[in-house]
């Protein structure tokens, strides 16, 4: 636009502006630095090879207005559809706020009603999923373009939590309370159990997708590129093996809240030092390990990184191992 014979008036930019923006785009157009100068600059627009450039350039411009045209044209019927959106939402949140008044109400549990009393300050819509012998699942939609992922992400949990005395338990991947001793927000199995989920929840999007199932948003507004969402790409790449190994027997200990034939398996040891391994590279992650790495740095990040590597393919060998002893018993 800096060639827009009323660039000066519209934009407010002065003429050095203009020139150094000029300069910039010829330089990009032609592939190579050949103005440096407002000189240059002004002996150039002599020449037959400028005029040429500049009637592509006009073309350009004349498209981009009718581009912005249109846009501005479309933002004034969005801002009216997302308005209506808005009050849909309402209406559909007013819709079950009794039930979510009493299941408020109901609840003893402190931490629950937090939960709740967070819910109600988002008013977005909502999902209320109500399982059998299942608590019941509220999660909230936007517009991320990862809604089928992020509903299997909390279907997973759901399928995962067991009822045991008629009181709901965690995960059996997931279900002691003692800290994570480096992120200690977080329980000690959590973090594992979060890249498990997320690479199932992701698997299970990539199978409906390629079948053509849709189920939260539209294939144009989907995301794709969902591998690094929740946690690290570096942690769930890590735990690839051990979900081609054991899957089977990792599936099993999730729904039945039963680790005693994995820890038959693998062993018992080798699970908690996976779990340790995992919970330490999470840090690390957080403490900025995926920048180290993308910028081909050798800090203590990325050398004790390394180490959990050479850790990890040592805890694999270690299960391989007890496996192998297993059968033999």
């Amino acid at each position: 636009m800096s060639f827009d014979k009323d660039v000066k008036e519209k934009s407010g930019r002065n003429e050095n502006q203009i020139v150094e923006e000029q300069m910039n785009f010829l330089n990009f157009f032609l592939g190579e630095e050949r103005f440096f100068y407002k000189e240059d600059l002004e002996e150039f627009y002599k020449t037959d090879e400028f005029r040429g450039i500049n009637s592509k350039i006009q073309n350009y411009i004349g498209k981009y207005k009718k581009l912005v045209e249109e846009y501005e044209n479309y933002k004034t019927t969005l801002e009216k559809e997302v308005e209506f959106g808005e009050n849909e939402e309402k209406k559909e949140f007013d819709a079950i706020l009794p039930i979510l008044e009493s299941v408020r109400k109901d609840k003893e549990n402190e931490n629950d009603k937090e939960i709740l009393d967070a819910i109600f300050k988002e008013k977005k819509l909502m999902v209320v999923i109500k399982g059998v012998n299942k608590p019941i699942l509220f999660y909230t939609i936007d517009g991320s373009g990862m809604l089928d992922y992020s509903m299997l992400h909390e279907y997973c949990h759901l399928i995962e939590i067991t009822v045991k005395d008629g009181k709901c338990q965690g995960s059996a991947f997931d279900n002691d309370e003692e800290k994570n001793p480096y992120r200690e927000e977080k329980r000690k199995y959590e973090r594992l159990n979060e890249n498990i989920t997320d690479i199932f929840a992701i698997e299970g999007t990539r199978i409906l997708h390629r079948k053509g199932i849709y189920m939260l948003e539209p294939k144009e507004l989907t995301r794709n590129n969902i591998w690094n969402i929740n946690t690290n790409d570096i942690t769930k790449k890590m735990l690839i093996p051990f979900l081609r190994n054991y899957k089977k027997e990792i599936i099993r200990a999730r729904m039945t809240g039963d680790m005693e034939r994995l820890f038959d398996i693998i062993g018992k040891d080798n699970f908690q030092e996976l779990n340790d391994c995992i919970n330490r590279v999470d840090y690390l992650a957080m403490k900025g390990l995926e920048k180290s790495l993308r910028n081909k740095k050798c800090d203590e990040l990325v050398e004790e990184y390394n180490g959990q590597l050479e850790r990890l393919d040592k805890i694999y060998s270690n299960m391989k191992e007890y496996s192998l002893e297993d059968e033999i018993r």
